[in-house]
């Protein structure tokens, strides 16, 4: 079995190596939302696809964490761009309650 810094590891070097994005936050959220989806249809479903939903939402959630500026590896400012302190509070792009 493997760990998650390894699995993460590896998710990212397969959207690496597919040219999937590595960048946009925003977008990685809304698949990341749409994956979830997906996996609760599948188990309301009774389908047996929920253990590949499941694992794309894993891939998804590896990828924006991998976009992390709290990631020591990552290079990437994607998830604090347009942000004053990183905190999604204070992002222009967040509404107001």
């Amino acid at each position: 079995m493997t760990d998650i810094r390894n699995a993460q590891d590896e998710a990212w070097a397969n959207k690496v190596a597919r040219g999937f994005n590595q960048s946009d936050v925003s977008l990685e959220f809304n698949l990341l939302h749409g994956e979830v989806s997906e996996a609760f249809t599948a188990w309301r479903e009774g389908s047996p696809d929920l253990g590949a939903e499941l694992a794309d939402v894993f891939i998804y959630t590896a990828g924006l964490a991998e976009m992390s500026p709290r990631n020591n590896r990552s290079t990437s400012p994607a998830l604090t761009s347009g942000c004053r302190t990183g905190h999604p509070s204070s992002s222009p792009n967040r509404k107001a309650n």
